[in-house]
Order: structure tokens, then sequence, then C-alpha cells
């Protein structure tokens, strides 16, 4: 960004530099030179004066002392030549174009471009060969088609002066008109007459002659496509097509893949095709280069029509009573017929596709068994009890165990599952457990007789639960129908160690207990020492994530507890975390005259696309990013820092300064420095000149053909001019708003997006609406990965699909809603459809990938996609209509 504020002490200067034109003042640069940071062994890093770039101007009067680059213009009339401007220079626009002042700066998008005037149209040739050509005679063209040089990101092309579109049965004229096609020949509509002349072809079974197009004579043929503007053709005999040949383009060809015909197709007619045999399929055979070939349909399955193996694939059917009996289902496998006491509809057999599987479902009264050996049957009811049709049957693959939704044994009704501290009779009903003993509710009667558990420090005396003695300890869960137990001594734990399940267990390594804990008494923790967190349930050094660094100021207070939830160490304060490669990570000082309190580190945190890391600029200081043209290094590259705001403006504290994020497409490497801002004080940017025109048409039948509109630079205020304020965007910088009333719109957002999470009772749904809040009001991504699971709950629901996909709990929100209870036949289980959420930030590609190759690898489908934040905030129970409404208008 250029710097046009200065302090009120070099004023006089810069005035003097003006009034006198040329010549530098007390160090002043002078006319047609610019500030440039240079670096010489001697003095490091200093600001001089140098010349501006051949055709570049500016008026003098800036000045070195300010610390800051300034850069030269490109003057109206001509045009940037690469795309960095590194080496580059201005040229003069080609003849018949003009462009408009553009400021000269040694970044991303400087290349810029020329404009052809009106009724002349742009000629991209090869290399630096760029012309504007007047429209032939009859077209016209409107201006501004763009001429630049390409190959420096200017992706510029040849376009053509308009004129309608020639209709069907239409050809361009050398005149730059249509015209009708002659007699019996044809062309599809679309031909641009601004691109000139074209021809129509003769149809089938006419030839040329004389520039026309007349019939063959009775038993010949010609293909159609004769150019009529060409030279004289010829018909040829018409033999007709031989057993299983076909008639293309009145060509007789052999019938592909197996497939049959009867003799005597005549070539002159139209065109015909081959087919498979009743009970064949079209497949496409990878063995002959993936062509379509006709093949027997699997076993037990069938298929009626004669198919076209120039259609593509077709399937054979499972028949109605027969399921598909493998998971892969590959061409062989076939259908199976159902078990006894079962049934099942037909079903098309597509043995490309995984999760062919099919079921059958057991008939009233009867229901599904799976045994050990992979096979499922349909056994009757227990006497007494019922059970509608319909439970799920099929044939299990050891290797995949993919049957349905996974196979499970149900059981008959017999009533409602046991509520806790009950247990089930040998006569299918509940009962309460005995005095001292526990049982998790969901026990199905249906399923048989279960039992009670006895409490901890308590033992199995006469099919009773009785208390451990004094000083005497026992774990949980012994059964009260089992044989007689003992308990047994209760030694205090020692020094590190913890109490677990009456039992005393060693610290995880990091952590520290005194000794004694009551083995007899409730679980204990151990505590992790200083500069150590919570990770999956051991104490990990902060440093771990921050390889070679030492402690590299990432710091934690001891203290947390483990076993325990995941915790995560922090920068200290004016700190913040930095990546200066994929693995390299730490904790870096922030630049002068900024602040943080520190950013969290550690799995999950630090990747390959988090972010931000930045601290925050003090009161009347703005962000400015330097840039080294003597370094590569990403590291030393860009020099984000905070510097004082001009004279006579200011600016509130909170410009993040650092590096926004690590982008792998990114031209440096792999970094993102922040946005720069300016202070505030500065004049309203000037109008746009009366003379700039629309954007050019999107090319179509009477538009441009250069592949849609090519946008104007803006016009560049005077040298002297201060830079247009922007407007702010949704973070609140000063890189895109216009007031501190984007800012506030911001709180705004947060504060109704508070709201909206107070009135969601589930603490899952309302994990998931503050991350589609965040998502919302940051601008962020947010993709929903789901599949389907048996589970007993939705909390296991959750776990298991996080401990599945190899994916860190605390990552995205969860979410899991009962799809089929399978009518409580199954042992206290249902179907879950389980959805996690997440931001881009958390999940790159790659972690995706591995999460969704894991859960596939436990026979798991799943499916991922992208979700619009505020559309499926709405979705979620408890979110009030009326605050979603001030939520989508605020921000």
């Amino acid at each position: 960004m250029q710097q046009r504020g200065r302090s009120f002490s070099s004023m006089w200067r810069v005035a003097l530099a003006f009034l006198l034109g040329v010549a530098a003042v007390d160090g002043l640069c002078g006319e047609n030179q610019r500030v440039v940071q240079t670096w010489t062994p001697a003095d490091s890093y200093k600001y001089a004066c140098q010349d501006c770039p051949v055709n570049t101007v500016r008026v003098a009067g800036d000045d070195p002392a300010a610390g800051y680059e300034t850069y030269c213009t490109c003057p109206a009339g001509f045009f940037v030549t690469t795309y960095y401007a590194i080496g580059g220079y201005c040229a003069a626009c080609p003849a018949d174009s003009t462009s408009f002042a553009r400021e000269l700066r040694y970044s991303a998008g400087s290349q810029s471009s020329c404009f052809c005037k009106e009724n002349f149209r742009a000629v991209i040739g090869d290399g630096s060969k760029i012309t504007c050509e007047p429209c032939p005679a009859g077209t016209t063209n409107a201006a501004r088609d763009e001429v630049c040089i390409r190959g420096g990101h200017c992706y510029a092309s040849t376009t053509y002066c308009d004129a309608p579109p020639c209709a069907e049965d239409e050809y361009a004229t050398s005149s730059y008109t249509c015209a009708a096609c002659p007699e019996h020949s044809t062309n599809p509509a679309g031909d641009d007459p601004g691109r000139g002349a074209t021809s129509c072809k003769c149809k089938r079974n006419y030839r040329v002659s004389s520039n026309a197009c007349v019939p063959c004579d009775a038993g010949y043929k010609r293909a159609a496509g004769d150019d009529v503007t060409g030279a004289d053709t010829e018909c040829e005999v018409s033999v007709p097509c031989a057993e299983n040949e076909y008639v293309d383009t009145t060509v007789c060809k052999p019938c592909p893949g197996n497939s049959k015909r009867a003799a005597g197709d005549d070539p002159a007619g139209d065109d015909t095709f081959c087919v498979c045999d009743e009970n064949q399929r079209v497949v496409r055979d990878w063995n002959s280069g993936g062509t379509y070939v006709c093949r027997d349909c699997p076993m037990n399955t069938f298929r009626d029509a004669r198919d076209n193996p120039a259609d593509g694939q077709t399937y054979c059917t499972c028949p109605a009573g027969f399921l598909v009996s493998g998971y892969y289902s590959f061409a062989g496998v076939g259908c199976a017929p159902c078990p006894a006491n079962s049934d099942s509809s037909a079903r098309e057999f597509d043995e490309t596709k995984r999760h062919q599987q099919s079921s059958c479902y057991c008939k009233e009264n009867f229901h599904a068994v799976f045994s050990d050996s992979w096979t499922s049957t349909c056994e009757p009811c227990p006497a007494g009890l019922t059970n509608a049709a319909g439970d799920e049957v099929c044939i299990k693959d050891p290797d995949y165990w993919e049957c349905g939704y996974r196979g499970e044994t149900t059981y008959c009704d017999a009533g409602p599952p046991c509520a806790e501290d009950e247990y089930v009779t040998s006569s299918y009903t509940c009962a309460a457990c005995p005095e001292h003993s526990t049982n998790p509710a969901g026990d199905n009667p249906g399923a048989g007789a279960t039992s009670c558990k006895c409490k901890r420090n308590y033992r199995v005396s006469g099919n009773a639960c009785v208390p451990c003695d004094a000083g005497y300890k026992r774990a949980a869960g012994d059964d009260v129908t089992g044989a007689d137990t003992e308990c047994e001594v209760a030694v205090p734990c020692a020094e590190n160690e913890y109490v677990h399940d009456s039992s005393c267990k060693p610290c995880p390594t990091g952590s520290v207990n005194p000794a004694g804990d009551d083995p007899a008494g409730t679980d204990s923790f151990c505590n992790c020492t200083e500069n150590k967190h919570v990770h999956n349930n051991a104490c990990v050094d902060c440093s771990t994530y921050l390889p070679g660094y030492g402690d590299s100021g990432a710091v934690r207070a001891a203290g947390d507890q483990v076993p325990g939830p995941n915790t995560l160490c922090s920068c200290r304060e004016n700190m913040h975390p930095y990546i200066n490669s994929f693995k390299t990570r730490y904790c870096r000082q922030c630049p002068g005259n900024s602040t943080s309190d520190g950013g969290q580190v550690g799995p999950n945190v630090i990747g390959w696309l988090n972010g931000p890391y930045t601290c925050k600029c003090k009161e009347n200081f703005r962000v400015q990013n330097d840039r080294s043209p003597y370094s590569t290094d990403p590291e030393y590259q860009w020099k984000p820092k905070c510097v004082p705001c001009e004279s006579g403006l200011q600016n509130s504290a909170g410009d993040e300064v650092g590096y926004a994020r690590i982008d792998p497409s990114s031209s440096y490497g792999h970094w993102t420095p922040t946005q720069e801002t300016i202070c505030d004080g500065l004049d309203s940017p000037p109008p746009p000149p009366p003379s700039a025109k629309p954007p050019s048409p999107t090319s179509g039948p009477s538009g441009d053909k250069s592949g849609g509109p090519s946008p104007l630079p803006s016009p560049l205020p005077s040298p002297s001019a201060k830079p247009s304020r922007p407007t702010s965007g949704p973070s609140g910088d000063k890189s895109g708003g216009s007031s501190e009333g984007a800012k506030e719109e911001r709180e705004k957002a947060k504060k109704t997006g508070e709201a909206l999470v107070k009135g969601i009772k589930d603490k899952r749904r309302q994990k998931q609406a503050q991350l589609l809040i965040d998502a919302a009001i940051n601008g962020t991504k947010v993709k929903r990965m789901s599949a389907r699971l048996t589970a007993a709950d939705e909390d296991s629901a959750c776990s298991d699909y996080y401990s599945k996909s190899k994916l860190d709990t605390s990552i995205g929100a969860c979410v899991a809603t009962l799809s089929s209870s399978r009518r409580l036949r199954s042992l206290a289980s249902g179907t879950y459809d389980v959805s996690l959420f997440f931001s881009e930030t958390e999940v790159d590609d790659a972690m995706l990938t591995a999460a969704t190759s894991a859960l596939e690898a436990e026979g798991v489908s799943v499916e991922v996609g992208e979700v619009d934040p505020v559309a499926e905030l709405g979705t979620i129970d408890g979110v009030d209509s009326s605050t979603m409404e001030t939520f989508k208008t605020a921000g």
C-alpha cells in the first residue's frame, strides 16, 4: 500500500521539492524518482531514492526518512508488461487502443492491459505480438476488447466483431452475412459471420456435382459430409450387410461385443444396430480396451430386454425370493435363495458397485438370528411372544461383515426395554435388581434372561451383594447369580499412583499424585506438571508440537487432571503461534507496537490450513507489509509490522498483523501475510470518469467472443491525491470497510449468535450451532461428513464415529439422529444417522481423505458435502426464527 500521510516536520520540504520540480531537496527524491528499500552488508536495510522505471512518472518530494517504499505511475496510453512487475516496465499501447494510468507495484496483479477502441477487435499473436484490427465492413464491435502480453497472468484472447449468428441450414458468406444452404445440403446453427466464410455439406446418399448436391442412383450410396464448395464426388455400390453386421453411416460394420443381427441391412438405408441375447446384459470389458460387450446374466438373475452394446452398461434382475449374496457382488456371484421363512422383492443387480449386498425379510412371528458361521436364519418366536414381519437377514461376508444395516440378531416383542437397575427374568419380564446391585437400562425382554452386578466394594454371598469389611475392597461387577466372591485388603496407593475401579494405577508420564489414595474410596486422578498438557489421557510436553526449539515460548500451568479432557498449551503473552514450514512450529515474539494474549498450540491447532497466527496493533498504529527484494525465503520476504499513523490521522487498536493462514497455493510458498490497513481521516475516493464503459457482453450469439467481460482497471488518482478508503469486511479490519460501523455490526452478529445458542437445549446441537455461527461471521466454509452407524445411544454413535474415522474428538461438532430403533428387537441398539460438521480450517483435504478411508475400511459408507452455514443453522431445533432473521441481517 502506498503511504501518503507524512509528519508536519517534513511538509515544507515536500512543498519546496514540488516547486523546484526536478531537483531533490535536503534528501528528498526528485521528479520521476521513488523510495525503495535496499540492503547492504554494512547498512542492512535502508531506504533510498531510485529513478522510476522507463515510461513511468512521479512528482518530486518523496522522503526516504519516512521508512516506506513509494511507487511510480504507468500513465494513460501505456500498460504494465509483467504480472509481478519485477524487471518489468511500462510499454506503449498498440495503435487504436488506450488505457488508464496505473501505479507500477512490484506485487501480484501488477500486469495491466490496453483496450481496443470502438469497431476494432483484439488480435493476440505469439509472444508479444498484440494489435487492434478494424472490424470488417458491415460488422461492429463495442470498445474495450482487451490486449496485453500473454504469459504474465494475462488471459486475453483474439476477439471478433459482432454479427448475428447464422441459423440451422445457413452458412456465413465472404461478405460477413448469412445465406441459406443449397438444396440437399445442411449446416448446424451458430456460424459466426464475423469470423469469415463457412460452407454447407451434402446430406447422406447425395454427392457433389458442379457445387450442387445430387442424389445417388438406385443401388448406390454415399456418406453425408461432402463440401458443396469442393470438388465433385461419386457414389459407390451399396452391398447388403452380412449376418452379424449393422449399418453405420452407409458402411456395414461387424457387431460389437458378442451382439448379433440378421443379414440383409441396406447400407443406403437408415443406420441399424446389433443386440444381446435374452438373459444377457451389457458390461464394460477392460481386457479389450474398455469396450462394451454382451455377457450372460449372473447366477439366478434374468433380463428380458435385447440390449444394444452401444447404449452402455445394463443390469440383470435378482428376482423376488432371492438376495444378492456378496458385499462386492462381482460377476459370477449372482443371487441366492432367501433363507426359509423369509422373502424379498426383485432388485436390479449391478456387479460394478459396492454395497450390492441385499437382504431378505423374516415373515410374521419369526425373528432374525445370525450365527458365527456367517449364516442367517429366521427362527420362530418363543411361546407367548410375537413379532411383525420384516426382520432383515442376509449372508454375512467374513471379510467385510456388511449385511444391510450390519446384520444383527433381533428378538420378538416382549414389551419395552428394562429400566436402569432392572434385569430380564426367564419369563421374558423385567424385575428390580437385588439390593446393592445395578444394571444399565435397555435390556430387551425378548432376548432372554439377564442379571445384575454388585456395586463397588460389595461381594457376592448366597446370590446377594454384601458390603466389604472396613479396610477391604472389591471392584464392581460381580454377577449376583454367580458364585460367592471375596473382598481383598485395601492397601493405600503409593506416591504417583491413582485409584481406578478399586485398583492403584501408575500416573501417566509427566504427572504426579501424593501417596495415600484409598482404593476402597472413589476414583482419583493425577496432575500434569508445569508446561505439560493433556492429550488422549497422557501428559504431553508443550514442546512436543514445536520440535527443535526448546520451550519455544509455549507454556501451561501445572494441574491438568489426567485421566481427563484434552487441554492445550499457549504462547506466552505478546507472542503468537508461527510456522515456517509444514513441520517446524514455535511461538514468535509479536512485532513492535503490537500485543497478543498468546495463542493455543497443540495437536489439530497448528496445522497445514489453520490460523490466524497474528498479533494486534496498538491504538493509532496500522499494518504495513514490507518486502525484501533480496530474499526468496518466505520467512524473510515479507515483514508485517505496525507503523504509526500519519500526522493528523488515527486508528483504533486491533488491526491483525502477522500471517493470516498457511496457503499451499500461495505464490510465496505457504505464506499469506495479513492485509495492510490505513488510518482514519482520509478523503473520499474521486468519482469514476464519465467515459467509463459497462462490462462487455459474455460470449454468445451476438456477444463478444473473447470469453466474457474483461473488467477495466480503476482509474488512479493523481500522484498527489490521497488514497481512497476501502470498506470494512466481516472481520472488522481496515482492508475492506468504510467505518467503525463494520466492527459494530460484527459484534452485533456475535451477540445475536449467542442468543441463538442459548435457545438450544441439546449440548451437541449447541456446539453445532456455534460452529455454524462462527463460520457465517468469519466467511469460512463448513463441510459435513455423514454416515449411518448402529449404537446404543447418540453419545455412543458419535464416539464410534470419531474412533472409526481416526479423528480427534476435539474436531468439529458431531450430531447423531435416531433413524430406526429396530422396533426394540435389537438388544438396546438403534441405527443412527451421524453427521460431523467441521470448518475448512480444522480439517484439510489430506485429513478428510484419511478419515473417509478409515471409515470405509471399517465398512462404513461416507458422504461428504459442503453446507451453507446460515441455512443449516436454521434447521436446528430451538433456533428462534425472529432471532435468526436478526442474525441474517447483522454483520
